[in-house]
């Protein structure tokens, strides 16, 4: 029986751990967020492992 591979990432936290996308985050957020997920896309194929990204509610107020 062969088992798929998952990896869950709260995309905020590592935007804001990782020097390169904290320094791009400061300029474009959205383009951080794209270059991670572009990041993740390459490792999920070499880790042959699911990647689910999930981007919470950066900065909003709680309703």
């Amino acid at each position: 029986m062969e088992f798929k591979r998952y990896m869950f990432v709260d995309g905020y936290n590592v935007i804001n751990q990782w020097n390169i996308l904290k320094n791009i985050k400061d300029e474009n957020l959205d383009y951080a967020r794209d270059k991670l997920v572009d990041l993740l896309q390459e490792y999920s194929v070499i880790k042959n492992t699911t990647v689910i990204v999930v981007f919470d509610a950066h900065l909003q107020r709680g309703k």
